[in-house]
């Protein structure tokens, strides 16, 4: 057997816990999630990143690996601070639910009661609820990426900021009717940032520090970029064209839209916070909710779309209830779960974003479960990013139909070339990005999608007569889908 082979076969078995789960009173088999781990940064070499578990109260588990800043070297520890961004969310939901327990809002009251300057385009936001804005039910939209990416160029850091921002929303219109459906918003979230600030007297960031972050004892953590202690934070880093990590030349960061997602953690102190919430509001004899606040946010708000509570993401895992928030900008990313039927709770942290990490708390929740079964897409997806960095894409067209041989197609998920080749086009490498997307569609040839996917490709290619082709192969599988409706459109329109 090949050394190529050998690796590939010592991956799956990284993949699949042959520890017996790790169960209450139980030690937790860290040396298993250490090879996961460094299997997975062999994968994707990404700069650094901290993980803990959490189970019974205790931390069972807490390491870290990298560095904090590719330049500087300085290594990255369970102490280091990265930005968790929307997992900021949390927090706000917390928030709003102290003032609820206080009588000072009502979770059914609409938002423009407390905030009388908070106006959009459509007269439907006056019938906008804080319930509503918690749940992604606001029928409002998202924040647009270039508002963030102003923002974060010429990030404000004066209190009237958030305020600012809410006035600025008064010729947005609204996405949905309110209620109706759910869409994901940052800007909701904003909104509800400074409903607490004016509800409660205080700067947002200044509410959440002290009642929520301080008596937790999360005595790294803050919202306000100006309180971090320099010396912990992590440096956020993207990768280049070259498939290399550099440090981004900007930094996540705005009084503007502090709500969102500014908070700054670290595993030890998001551990504490998975306690907290496991135990339903408590930490080491400090209350900073009532138990009945967690059946309001862990209950479905959209029956038809039961992913969403207030603020939480309600998941399974296995035959388990998980609540939980993952969180990236450009640089960070972190993902936090907890089971609270089984005291069990896993943060991961890193300080790049281009990487989905949420593999390794997978692996981490599997080892403490034991509801586990080999993580294909994690194994196929991670070789094959590693080929395309180490030997390039032809080797890696070579590679993929050999895993497919050897470990059967039926393992094989259609969205892992298509996100490789997503990655690619995103760094200006379309024409290697195209070439897996080839490969994808003889794969799966009746998949729409994917056939839209590879016309955009070709069509950013200028191979026109390519682009058309893929797209009626699409509308004959799906006649009429939006994709391929808009790459004909663009097909039709003259050369500039």
């Amino acid at each position: 057997m090949t050394r190529k082979c050998t690796c590939a076969v010592l991956a799956i078995s990284l993949l699949i816990s042959i520890h017996p789960a790790a169960r209450s009173g139980e030690r937790f088999p860290g040396k298993e999630l250490d090879s996961f781990i460094e299997t997975f940064l062999e994968w994707y070499a990404i700069p650094g990143l901290s993980v803990a578990v959490v189970q019974n109260d205790s931390i069972t588990y807490a390491r870290s690996w990298g560095v904090e800043n590719i330049d500087t070297r300085e290594n990255v520890t369970t102490r280091t601070l990265f930005s968790t961004a929307s997992v900021t969310k949390l927090f706000v939901a917390t928030a709003v639910m102290q003032l609820v327990e206080k009588d000072l809002v009502a979770l059914d009251a609409p938002v423009a009661n407390y905030l009388p300057y908070f106006q959009m385009k459509d007269e439907r936001y006056k019938t906008i609820t804080i319930r509503q804005m918690l749940s992604h039910t606001s029928g409002m939209p998202d924040t647009e990426r270039e508002e963030f990416y102003t923002s974060w160029r010429h990030p404000e850091y004066d209190e009237d900021a958030l305020e600012r921002y809410v006035r600025s929303l008064r010729d947005i219109p609204l996405a949905n009717t309110p209620g109706e459906h759910s869409l994901y918003s940052n800007m909701a979230f904003d909104v509800l940032g400074d409903l607490i600030a004016k509800v409660s007297g205080l700067a947002f960031e200044d509410y959440v520090q002290k009642h929520i972050l301080d008596p937790l004892g999360m005595e790294s953590s803050t919202i306000l970029y100006k309180a971090v202690d320099s010396t912990l934070i992590a440096t956020p880093h993207l990768m280049s064209s070259d498939l290399e990590y550099e440090v981004s030349d900007i930094f996540p960061y705005s009084r503007r839209h502090p709500a969102c997602g500014t908070l700054f953690s670290n595993v030890l102190d998001m551990s504490r916070w998975a306690v907290a919430n496991i135990n339903r509001g408590e930490l080491d004899g400090k209350r900073i909710l009532r138990e009945s606040s967690y059946e309001v946010m862990w209950s479905p708000a959209v029956l038809a779309d039961n992913s969403f509570g207030l603020g939480w993401m309600l998941e399974e895992f296995g035959s388990y209830r998980m609540y939980s928030h993952g969180g990236g900008d450009p640089g960070f990313r972190t993902e936090f779960y907890i089971l609270p039927e089984e005291s069990v709770g896993v943060v991961v942290m890193t300080n790049s974003w281009d990487e989905d990490i949420n593999p390794i708390a997978m692996k981490a929740l599997n080892l403490v479960l034991g509801e586990w079964e080999v993580d294909w897409f994690a194994f196929f997806r991670g070789t094959l990013w590693q080929n395309i960095r180490e030997t390039g894409v032809d080797s890696t067209l070579e590679k993929c139909r050999q895993l497919t041989r050897e470990y059967g197609k039926d393992n094989f998920h259609p969205a892992i070339l298509n996100q490789i080749g997503n990655r690619l086009a995103g760094i200006d490498r379309t024409e290697e990005a195209c070439r897996l997307f080839e490969l994808n569609v003889e794969y799966y040839p009746t998949i729409y999608q994917l056939l839209n996917n590879l016309a955009d490709a070709y069509l950013k290619l200028g191979k026109k007569d390519l682009a058309l082709e893929s797209c009626q192969k699409s509308l004959q599988v799906k006649p009429g889908n939006e994709g391929a409706v808009r790459i004909l459109k663009a097909l039709r329109k003259p050369d500039e």
